[in-house]
Protein backbone atom coordinates (compact mmCIF):
# COMPACT_ATOMS: atom_id res chain seq x y z
CA UNK A 1 0.00 0.00 0.00
CA UNK A 2 1.27 3.30 -0.92
CA UNK A 3 2.08 5.73 1.69
CA UNK A 4 -0.92 8.54 2.22
CA UNK A 5 -1.46 11.13 -0.11
CA UNK A 6 -1.40 15.06 1.32
CA UNK A 7 -5.36 14.86 1.28
CA UNK A 8 -5.18 11.48 3.69
CA UNK A 9 -2.62 12.88 5.83
CA UNK A 10 -4.57 15.78 6.48
CA UNK A 11 -7.50 13.94 6.99
CA UNK A 12 -5.36 11.74 9.54
CA UNK A 13 -4.81 14.83 11.45
CA UNK A 14 -8.11 16.27 11.65
CA UNK A 15 -9.48 12.97 13.13
CA UNK A 16 -6.76 12.98 15.56
CA UNK A 17 -7.38 16.00 16.70
CA UNK A 18 -11.11 15.13 16.63
CA UNK A 19 -11.35 11.89 18.03
CA UNK A 20 -8.65 12.79 20.96
CA UNK A 21 -11.00 13.11 23.77
CA UNK A 22 -13.05 10.10 22.81
CA UNK A 23 -11.53 7.75 24.64
CA UNK A 24 -8.83 7.21 27.27
CA UNK A 25 -5.51 5.40 26.19
CA UNK A 26 -5.27 3.61 29.91
CA UNK A 27 -6.69 3.11 32.95
CA UNK A 28 -10.24 2.29 31.70
CA UNK A 29 -11.71 -1.13 30.82
CA UNK A 30 -12.91 0.48 27.07
CA UNK A 31 -9.79 2.21 25.45
CA UNK A 32 -8.72 2.76 22.25
CA UNK A 33 -6.74 -0.48 22.30
CA UNK A 34 -9.43 -2.43 23.31
CA UNK A 35 -11.77 -0.97 20.47
CA UNK A 36 -9.42 -1.81 18.11
CA UNK A 37 -8.68 -5.59 19.08
CA UNK A 38 -12.53 -6.06 19.03
CA UNK A 39 -12.41 -5.30 15.25
CA UNK A 40 -9.19 -6.85 14.34
CA UNK A 41 -6.99 -3.82 14.25
CA UNK A 42 -4.91 -4.05 17.92
CA UNK A 43 -1.68 -4.77 16.11
CA UNK A 44 -2.38 -1.05 14.32
CA UNK A 45 -2.75 0.53 17.92
CA UNK A 46 1.10 1.56 18.81
CA UNK A 47 2.32 0.53 22.26
CA UNK A 48 4.26 3.39 24.36
CA UNK A 49 4.02 6.32 22.49
CA UNK A 50 1.60 9.18 24.52
CA UNK A 51 -1.67 9.33 23.67
CA UNK A 52 -1.27 12.40 21.40
CA UNK A 53 1.29 10.26 19.39
CA UNK A 54 -0.84 7.03 19.01
CA UNK A 55 -4.27 7.96 17.64
CA UNK A 56 -2.58 9.37 14.42
CA UNK A 57 -0.30 6.21 14.38
CA UNK A 58 -2.94 3.90 14.68
CA UNK A 59 -5.58 6.06 12.27
CA UNK A 60 -2.30 6.02 9.61
CA UNK A 61 -2.57 2.09 10.50
CA UNK A 62 -5.55 1.65 9.43
CA UNK A 63 -5.63 3.43 6.18
CA UNK A 64 -2.30 2.04 4.77
CA UNK A 65 -2.97 -1.99 6.05
CA UNK A 66 -6.50 -2.21 6.99
CA UNK A 67 -8.44 -0.53 4.97
CA UNK A 68 -11.08 -3.43 5.42
CA UNK A 69 -12.05 -2.83 9.00
CA UNK A 70 -11.93 1.30 9.17
CA UNK A 71 -15.14 1.76 9.02
CA UNK A 72 -16.22 -0.67 11.61
CA UNK A 73 -13.29 0.74 14.24
CA UNK A 74 -14.22 4.24 13.34
CA UNK A 75 -17.88 2.81 14.18
CA UNK A 76 -16.57 1.17 17.48
CA UNK A 77 -14.41 4.31 18.22
CA UNK A 78 -17.73 7.30 17.83
CA UNK A 79 -20.15 4.24 19.60
CA UNK A 80 -18.16 3.74 22.81
CA UNK A 81 -17.16 7.76 22.40
CA UNK A 82 -20.61 8.76 22.54
CA UNK A 83 -20.66 6.47 26.04
CA UNK A 84 -17.62 7.47 27.65
CA UNK A 85 -17.88 11.45 27.06
CA UNK A 86 -21.48 11.48 28.08
CA UNK A 87 -20.25 10.12 31.40
CA UNK A 88 -17.50 12.76 31.66
CA UNK A 89 -19.99 15.17 31.04
CA UNK A 90 -19.34 16.67 27.36
CA UNK A 91 -21.21 14.78 25.19
CA UNK A 92 -20.73 13.94 21.40
CA UNK A 93 -22.06 16.89 19.91
CA UNK A 94 -23.96 16.86 16.44
CA UNK A 95 -21.40 19.39 15.26
CA UNK A 96 -18.86 16.25 16.35
CA UNK A 97 -20.49 13.80 14.19
CA UNK A 98 -20.93 15.98 11.02
CA UNK A 99 -17.06 17.23 11.18
CA UNK A 100 -16.33 13.28 11.42
CA UNK A 101 -18.18 12.48 7.91
CA UNK A 102 -16.92 15.27 6.30
CA UNK A 103 -13.37 14.06 7.13
CA UNK A 104 -14.08 10.52 6.17
CA UNK A 105 -15.03 11.56 2.83
CA UNK A 106 -11.35 12.82 2.82
CA UNK A 107 -9.76 9.26 2.53
CA UNK A 108 -12.98 8.15 0.98
CA UNK A 109 -14.91 6.88 3.35
CA UNK A 110 -18.49 7.23 4.65
CA UNK A 111 -20.72 5.58 7.46
CA UNK A 112 -23.90 5.31 6.71
CA UNK A 113 -25.38 4.95 10.06
CA UNK A 114 -23.62 8.31 10.62
CA UNK A 115 -25.86 9.96 8.20
CA UNK A 116 -29.07 8.88 10.04
CA UNK A 117 -31.63 11.59 10.32
CA UNK A 118 -32.90 10.30 13.56
CA UNK A 119 -29.36 9.51 15.01
CA UNK A 120 -28.22 13.08 14.12
CA UNK A 121 -31.64 14.56 15.64
CA UNK A 122 -30.90 13.03 18.85
CA UNK A 123 -27.57 14.73 19.35
CA UNK A 124 -27.09 17.33 21.32
CA UNK A 125 -25.74 21.07 19.38
CA UNK A 126 -22.86 22.36 21.30
CA UNK A 127 -23.74 23.91 24.50
CA UNK A 128 -21.66 26.18 26.90
CA UNK A 129 -22.28 25.98 30.36
CA UNK A 130 -25.57 28.38 30.85
CA UNK A 131 -26.69 25.26 29.00
CA UNK A 132 -27.68 27.69 25.81
CA UNK A 133 -27.07 25.83 22.32
CA UNK A 134 -25.41 27.38 19.85
CA UNK A 135 -25.58 27.24 16.05
CA UNK A 136 -22.79 27.70 13.73
CA UNK A 137 -21.55 31.13 13.66
CA UNK A 138 -22.62 33.54 11.67
CA UNK A 139 -20.26 35.31 8.65
CA UNK A 140 -19.43 38.24 10.01
CA UNK A 141 -20.41 41.53 8.24
CA UNK A 142 -17.67 43.05 6.21
CA UNK A 143 -18.67 46.41 8.09
CA UNK A 144 -18.22 44.65 11.30
CA UNK A 145 -15.09 43.53 10.45
CA UNK A 146 -13.90 46.60 9.41
CA UNK A 147 -14.89 48.53 12.29
CA UNK A 148 -12.54 45.65 14.51
CA UNK A 149 -9.83 46.31 12.22
CA UNK A 150 -9.83 49.97 12.68
CA UNK A 151 -9.85 49.69 16.52
CA UNK A 152 -7.06 47.22 16.17
CA UNK A 153 -4.84 49.93 14.08
CA UNK A 154 -6.19 52.25 16.57
CA UNK A 155 -4.50 50.33 19.57
CA UNK A 156 -1.26 49.61 18.08
CA UNK A 157 -1.23 53.35 17.53
CA UNK A 158 -1.82 54.22 21.30
CA UNK A 159 1.08 55.61 22.87
CA UNK A 160 -0.72 55.60 25.96
CA UNK A 161 -0.29 52.34 27.80
CA UNK A 162 -2.74 52.49 29.99
CA UNK A 163 -5.43 53.65 27.56
CA UNK A 164 -4.52 50.44 24.95
CA UNK A 165 -4.39 48.34 28.19
CA UNK A 166 -8.12 49.68 28.58
CA UNK A 167 -9.18 49.14 25.16
CA UNK A 168 -7.83 45.99 24.50
CA UNK A 169 -10.31 44.53 26.81
CA UNK A 170 -13.27 45.01 25.32
CA UNK A 171 -11.50 44.75 21.96
CA UNK A 172 -11.29 40.73 22.56
CA UNK A 173 -14.75 40.52 23.59
CA UNK A 174 -16.06 42.35 20.91
CA UNK A 175 -13.48 39.94 18.47
CA UNK A 176 -14.33 36.64 19.66
CA UNK A 177 -18.35 37.50 19.63
CA UNK A 178 -18.07 38.92 16.20
CA UNK A 179 -16.60 35.51 15.24
CA UNK A 180 -19.17 33.38 16.97
CA UNK A 181 -16.62 31.93 19.64
CA UNK A 182 -18.95 32.88 23.00
CA UNK A 183 -16.53 34.49 25.09
CA UNK A 184 -17.41 33.56 28.58
CA UNK A 185 -18.22 36.88 30.67
CA UNK A 186 -15.85 39.72 30.02
CA UNK A 187 -12.26 39.44 29.79
CA UNK A 188 -10.96 40.05 33.12
CA UNK A 189 -7.53 42.58 33.28
CA UNK A 190 -4.95 41.22 36.03
CA UNK A 191 -2.03 44.05 35.38
CA UNK A 192 -0.48 43.83 32.14
CA UNK A 193 -2.34 40.17 31.33
CA UNK A 194 -5.94 39.51 30.26
CA UNK A 195 -7.68 36.46 31.29
CA UNK A 196 -10.92 34.81 29.64
CA UNK A 197 -12.42 31.81 27.27
CA UNK A 198 -14.32 30.80 24.75
CA UNK A 199 -16.08 27.90 23.39
CA UNK A 200 -14.65 26.34 19.82
CA UNK A 201 -15.62 23.18 18.45
CA UNK A 202 -15.10 20.17 20.62
CA UNK A 203 -13.38 21.73 23.54
CA UNK A 204 -13.05 25.55 25.77
CA UNK A 205 -10.03 27.62 25.28
CA UNK A 206 -8.69 29.43 28.14
CA UNK A 207 -7.26 32.30 26.84
CA UNK A 208 -4.33 34.71 28.58
CA UNK A 209 -3.44 38.01 26.82
CA UNK A 210 -0.28 40.31 27.47
CA UNK A 211 0.81 43.53 25.47
CA UNK A 212 4.36 43.95 26.58
CA UNK A 213 7.37 45.43 24.86
CA UNK A 214 9.40 42.16 24.71
CA UNK A 215 7.67 38.99 23.01
CA UNK A 216 6.56 36.68 25.26
CA UNK A 217 8.79 33.13 26.26
CA UNK A 218 8.84 30.08 28.04
CA UNK A 219 8.04 30.92 31.59
CA UNK A 220 5.09 33.39 30.62
CA UNK A 221 3.12 30.38 28.58
CA UNK A 222 3.75 27.65 31.47
CA UNK A 223 1.05 29.10 33.96
CA UNK A 224 -1.58 28.71 30.59
CA UNK A 225 -0.19 25.47 30.24
CA UNK A 226 -0.99 24.24 33.37
CA UNK A 227 -4.31 25.44 33.72
CA UNK A 228 -4.81 23.82 30.17
CA UNK A 229 -3.94 20.40 31.42
CA UNK A 230 -6.37 20.14 34.23
CA UNK A 231 -9.42 18.71 32.09
CA UNK A 232 -9.30 17.02 28.05
CA UNK A 233 -11.51 19.40 26.57
CA UNK A 234 -9.74 22.54 27.35
CA UNK A 235 -6.67 24.46 25.57
CA UNK A 236 -4.71 27.27 25.88
CA UNK A 237 -4.36 30.19 23.86
CA UNK A 238 -2.20 32.51 24.13
CA UNK A 239 -2.41 36.07 22.53
CA UNK A 240 1.25 37.92 22.84
CA UNK A 241 0.48 41.46 20.64
CA UNK A 242 4.31 41.85 20.23
CA UNK A 243 4.93 37.76 19.34
CA UNK A 244 6.90 35.03 20.78
CA UNK A 245 11.15 34.78 21.59
CA UNK A 246 12.65 31.54 20.46
CA UNK A 247 12.48 30.62 23.83
CA UNK A 248 8.95 29.80 23.64
CA UNK A 249 9.48 26.82 21.55
CA UNK A 250 10.64 24.99 24.58
CA UNK A 251 7.25 25.26 26.54
CA UNK A 252 5.59 22.10 25.33
CA UNK A 253 8.47 19.04 25.19
CA UNK A 254 7.43 16.23 22.86
CA UNK A 255 5.52 13.94 24.91
CA UNK A 256 3.34 16.52 26.56
CA UNK A 257 -0.12 16.82 25.66
CA UNK A 258 -0.34 19.42 22.74
CA UNK A 259 -2.66 21.53 23.75
CA UNK A 260 -1.54 25.18 23.85
CA UNK A 261 -1.13 27.89 21.08
CA UNK A 262 0.08 31.19 20.17
CA UNK A 263 -1.38 33.95 18.42
CA UNK A 264 0.31 37.31 17.70
CA UNK A 265 -1.26 40.86 16.73
CA UNK A 266 0.04 40.27 13.20
CA UNK A 267 -2.15 36.96 13.69
CA UNK A 268 -4.79 39.26 14.37
CA UNK A 269 -4.56 41.86 11.99
CA UNK A 270 -4.40 38.91 9.06
CA UNK A 271 -7.92 37.89 10.42
CA UNK A 272 -9.27 41.27 10.20
CA UNK A 273 -8.45 41.49 6.87
CA UNK A 274 -9.80 38.49 6.37
CA UNK A 275 -6.90 36.59 4.57
CA UNK A 276 -7.52 33.82 7.28
CA UNK A 277 -10.54 33.16 9.17
CA UNK A 278 -10.80 32.42 12.55
CA UNK A 279 -11.53 28.89 12.80
CA UNK A 280 -8.81 27.90 9.81
CA UNK A 281 -6.27 29.57 12.36
CA UNK A 282 -7.16 27.97 15.29
CA UNK A 283 -7.32 24.74 13.64
CA UNK A 284 -4.05 24.84 11.71
CA UNK A 285 -2.16 26.49 14.81
CA UNK A 286 -3.08 23.25 16.52
CA UNK A 287 -2.45 21.20 13.93
CA UNK A 288 1.65 22.74 13.66
CA UNK A 289 1.69 22.45 17.41
CA UNK A 290 0.55 18.40 17.23
CA UNK A 291 3.11 17.93 14.55
CA UNK A 292 6.07 19.71 15.87
CA UNK A 293 5.25 20.08 19.64
CA UNK A 294 5.66 23.50 19.13
CA UNK A 295 3.08 26.59 20.63
CA UNK A 296 3.85 28.68 17.97
CA UNK A 297 3.87 29.36 14.29
CA UNK A 298 2.83 32.74 12.63
CA UNK A 299 0.28 32.56 10.55
CA UNK A 300 2.33 34.23 7.61
CA UNK A 301 4.31 31.22 8.04
CA UNK A 302 1.58 29.00 7.90
CA UNK A 303 0.45 31.15 4.53
CA UNK A 304 3.43 30.43 3.07
CA UNK A 305 3.75 26.50 4.10
CA UNK A 306 0.39 26.30 2.41
CA UNK A 307 1.47 27.86 -0.83
CA UNK A 308 4.68 25.64 -1.01
CA UNK A 309 2.50 22.11 -0.58
CA UNK A 310 0.17 23.38 -3.66
CA UNK A 311 3.36 24.51 -5.68
CA UNK A 312 4.63 20.59 -4.92
CA UNK A 313 1.23 19.13 -6.10
CA UNK A 314 0.96 21.21 -9.26
CA UNK A 315 4.60 19.85 -10.15
CA UNK A 316 3.17 16.00 -9.78
CA UNK A 317 0.16 16.44 -11.30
Amino acid sequence: MPALSMVEHQAVTELSDLLYDFLPASGAAITWSYVAARHGARDCWPDGPSKRQSIPIFLRNLIEHRRGQFCDTMMGIVQEGINYKSRKGKPVTRQDIEKFNQILLKVQFKIPELYDRKFLDGLPASVDETGESHSPPATISASAIKALQQRFLTLVAEPNYNKRGLALEPFLNDFFDQHGLHSRGSFRMMGEQIDGSFDWPGCTFLVEARWRIEPANNSDLLVLRGKAEKSEWTRGLFISINGFSDMASETLPVGRRANLIGMSGQDLLLILEQRWTINDALREKLRHTAETAKPFISLADLTKQAERRQKMEQQRA
